[in-house]
């Protein structure tokens, strides 16, 4: 790196005086201030580039030069006993530089790295400083290691040479002032004065600041003002602008302003630290205060340290309670535990979990039964309509109870049917006629079992099972729950919740239900449990066992007409703050609502429309009061306010008149409430004007056919969303297949099953042999490839149900024969012509009601099942009751051709 051998005062291992990078000079103090000396007048130096910050006059300034030539030029100067060089500001650096300049910071302080010395004057600015070698040393991690003290201000005038490095002509700036200037000794003393207070708030220079304010130069206001500008922590370019000032007033100037900077962020930063202080000291003393209180009351005899106050606490909650034996002992050695752990340790919280839990059951705690049958009959009646089933079961438990004098078992009550026909809602009314709390959880879509028998003990963050967080949460061990969607409940590879509600659903089993969490017998044989299902096929058979099943299975226009005038109605009516007054909506509109807009077996969406119904008149209301309010404004504008608050006071009522019961629910809201005109006519739904509420009617017509057309029957299905009808439709696909009977067949579309593409088959196999049978020389299904549909084509279709109603398809097509009008059938057929029972005759009902058939077969089997509907469903139809499909061909054919 060096060429010869090294000087005598550099050691080639680097460890002589000058080596590493502690640089002290002579025997004072570290960084100590030097005297500029009568240094000559160099008029060329080597110019040396300084990375991030200029050389301040007074100060020691350490690099590290990584440039060969550059090296070999600072060696051969301090050799030759010349150690001058021009120190130069870098007027800009790249990224990498500064990135690397940082890391060097971190790891050896505040010292540049020069990798490549520059040879263009353009690249440093013109003023710097006149600098002195006054140590050089190996650098452990590649080239030299130099310290620079600043002497006086130079200016670049020329570049001399660029081989090997850049030499310049300098101008030397010496200081020009008037000593006796008393701006420039009031400067003086305010420098002096700030640097003061600086050193108060912040003593990170107060070594360098000390120094300076004992040394000779005081006197110098030149060198004051570049050493105040030196201890602050101004950028480079502020203290590059310092050394450009030549005047000593401007520069002094200049440097007060830096000083005064630095002062507001010493005190800024004082600001902060006290603030942190005293916030530590208060939460400091605070702690140490509650600790001696603590201390105080317990030596008094006050107060109890907190784990005496936790086991009190636990046993307090236990109080009278009827705790059975087991759980007893569990609590009482929790407890003695509970006492020995210390409160730091995990196992504390554990253990104070565990009792917490244990302690807040209800044990032995009931809510007085109702026995009264009347009462309990109002409290069904008054929220929902229809339900008999569900209804009379109910009375039917309240009868067992009060004729035993006892509150009977508990028992697992099923309710199964289509969506919106009130099952979920009619649980809260099961608990107010039973006088019991009520608590509801879901189970669709569950896949942990964990939510039923809870967590181990032993996991982070467990929790028992919602059976027990029911008991909790009602505080009585006989709630009426509702067990949600357990028909769409799930299975992973948590574990099966299905398998672990067989232990919560047995009455001879959940009198000892275990909880994962708990790990002793809980008593819930007193619980009512209500389960809710769209279907009873997704439901496992062994879980499935252990209900009882009420079917709910829709309504009819007639209990859609009376719900939506006694139940929805009202609560519309009360949700968008109307009144009777404001809106009144026709007979012939609900029922118009019904037929053309809601035709499923719930109220859901008929809730939905009467809701759209209300908000609608409440928007045309509230436009109404606007435009009046409008107008009566710009009729009377020079009035004021006053004769506008008067006109306002004609025009509306300032309250409606309302029971007061009314006036005391909700007084804070409704008082803001606006009130409408009592002289503006009541919103008038009807007929006529009911599309502008609802849009467009859904449905254009009663039934997809007048008169059912060839080939076409009618047919009633079963689904989860109740009854349906269904339309079979036949014709033939190519009159000219089929002739020579070899293409002769049948295929079927409309997204069928399995369980109905094989009742196709057989429907087809019926069809052939009855036609034969009655008309032997009829040849058609030889001769006529055919192809039958099941609308809607997008809904998947599956069951055995629809076998008759595809044998009289094809025998109407066969026959070019209508069947009779307002026919509607369902049964499944055997290969024999037997027509075996179906499911869901009550739902089928209501379907074919609703598409105003009005002839039904259904099978001889299913006779008793349509004879226990209510009467409403039943009357004005005619039904007929088949057990062969010779039955059947005589009322869909002969009847109509009679």
């Amino acid at each position: 790196m060096l060429g010869g051998p090294p000087p005598p005062w550099l050691q080639a291992d680097g460890s002589g005086p000058g080596s590493g990078i502690d640089f002290d000079i002579g025997e004072g103090p570290r960084n100590q201030l030097v005297g500029t000396g009568d240094i000559p007048n160099f008029p060329h130096l080597l110019a040396v580039q300084l990375p991030i910050r200029p050389l301040i006059p007074g100060f020691l300034r350490p690099i590290v030069v990584q440039d060969p030539a550059l090296e070999e030029a600072l060696s051969t100067l301090l050799a030759q006993g010349n150690p001058y060089v021009g120190a130069f500001l870098e007027k800009s650096a790249t990224e990498n530089d500064i990135v690397e300049e940082d890391e060097h910071k971190q790891q050896h302080g505040e010292i540049g790295i020069i990798k490549e010395a520059t040879k263009d004057i353009s690249d440093l600015h013109e003023v710097g400083m006149l600098a002195q070698i006054s140590r050089l040393s190996v650098n452990v991690e590649g080239g030299l290691q130099v310290l620079l003290q600043g002497h006086r201000r130079v200016k670049i005038e020329e570049a001399v040479s660029t081989d090997p490095v850049l030499q310049v002509k300098v101008e030397h700036i010496r200081p020009n002032f008037d000593k006796n200037s008393d701006m420039i000794k009031a400067l003086t003393n305010e420098i002096l004065s700030t640097m003061r207070e600086i050193l108060n708030f912040n003593p990170l220079f107060k070594e360098q600041l000390h120094a300076f304010l004992g040394s000779a130069d005081l006197v110098d206001p030149g060198r004051l003002a570049d050493v105040a500008a030196g201890l602050t922590n101004a950028d480079s370019e502020e203290l590059q602008e310092i050394l450009s000032i030549f005047d000593v007033e401007q520069r002094m100037n200049r440097a007060l302003l830096l000083l005064k900077k630095e002062l507001e962020l010493s005190k800024l930063q004082q600001e902060i630290s006290r603030k942190v202080e005293e916030k530590v000291s208060e939460n400091h003393r605070k702690f140490l205060l509650q600790e001696q209180l603590k201390n105080i009351k317990r030596e008094l005899g006050v107060e109890k340290d907190d784990k005496e106050t936790l086991v009190q606490k636990f046993r307090d909650q236990i109080g009278e309670k009827d705790v059975p034996k087991d759980a007893m002992e569990t609590i009482e050695e929790e407890l003695a535990k509970l006492s020995s752990l210390e409160q730091a340790s995990s196992e504390f919280n554990v253990t104070r979990n565990y009792l917490d839990w244990l302690t807040g059951l209800p044990w032995g705690i009931h809510s007085e039964e109702n026995f009264d049958i009347t009462k309990a009959q109002e409290v069904l009646d008054r929220d929902h309509y229809g339900l008999e089933d569900v209804k009379n079961r109910i009375l039917e438990f309240i009868a067992v109870g009060k004729l035993l004098g006892a509150v009977p078992q508990g028992k697992i009550v099923c309710l199964v049917g289509p969506p919106g026909v009130g099952k979920t809602s009619i649980g809260k009314s099961i608990a107010d006629a039973l006088n019991r709390e009520f608590y509801r959880f879901s189970v669709g879509g569950l896949f942990d079992v964990a939510e039923i028998k809870g967590h181990r003990r032993t996991y982070v963050g467990a929790m028992p099972g919602k059976l027990i967080q029911c008991l909790k949460k009602t505080g009585t061990s006989n709630p009426v729950v509702m067990i949600d969607e357990i028909d769409k409940i799930g299975q992973g590879h948590r574990g099966d919740p299905s398998s672990a509600l067989l232990e919560v659903l047995d009455p001879s089993q959940n009198g000892s239900f275990m909880d994962h969490y708990l790990d002793i017998p809980v008593d819930l044989s007193r619980v009512l449990f209500i389960c809710t299902a769209n279907m009873t096929e997704t439901i496992p058979g062994p879980l499935a066992d252990r209900m009882e099943f009420i079917r709910l299975s829709g309504y009819i226009m007639q209990e859609k007409i009376e719900i939506a005038k006694s139940y929805l109605a009202p609560n519309a009516l009360k949700e968008t703050g109307l009144t009777k007054e404001d809106i009144h909506i026709e007979d012939d509109s609900i029922e118009s609502l019904v037929r053309w807009y809601c035709r499923e077996a719930g109220v859901r969406n008929l809730q939905k429309h009467i809701n759209q119904i209300y908000r609608k008149a409440a928007l045309n209301l509230v436009r109404d009061y606007e435009k009046k309010e409008m107008e009566a404004k710009e009729s009377s504008p020079e009035k004021g306010d006053t004769n506008t608050s008067k006109l306002k006071e004609s025009l509306m009522s300032l309250f409606v008149n309302s029971s007061e019961d009314e006036k005391k629910e909700s007084k804070d809201d409704r008082s803001k409430a606006l009130k409408r005109p009592l002289t503006s006519s009541p919103i008038k739904v009807t007929t006529d004007n009911l599309r502008d509420y609802v849009g467009k009617p859904i449905f254009t017509s009663d039934k997809l056919y007048e008169h059912t057309p060839v080939g076409v029957v009618m047919g009633l299905a079963f689904n989860q969303l109740g009854g349906a009808t269904l339309y079979i439709e036949a014709i033939i696909s190519d009159v000219q297949e089929g002739k020579d009977g070899k293409s002769a067949g049948m295929h079927c579309t409309g997204q069928l099953g399995d369980v109905m593409r094989e009742s196709s088959q057989i429907a087809y196999t019926v069809a052939k042999r009855t036609l034969y049978d009655r008309n032997p020389s009829n040849d058609f299904f030889q001769r006529n490839s055919l192809h039958m549909h099941v609308p809607e084509g997008a809904t998947p279709k599956d069951g055995p149900s629809a076998g008759i109603t595809m044998v009289t398809a094809l025998l109407s097509l066969a026959m070019n024969n209508q069947v009779k009008k307002d026919l509607a059938m369902t049964g499944e057929i055997t290969l024999t012509g037997r027509v075996l029972p179906i499911g869901g005759v009550k739902e089928k009902t209501i379907a074919a009601r609703r598409e105003l058939a009005k002839t039904l077969i259904f099978p001889k089997a299913n006779e008793k099942d349509f004879e226990e509907l209510p009467e409403v469903i039943r009357e004005g139809l005619e039904v007929h009751f088949v057990e062969t499909y010779d039955e059947v061909y005589k009322i869909a054919f002969e009847t109509e051709k009679e």
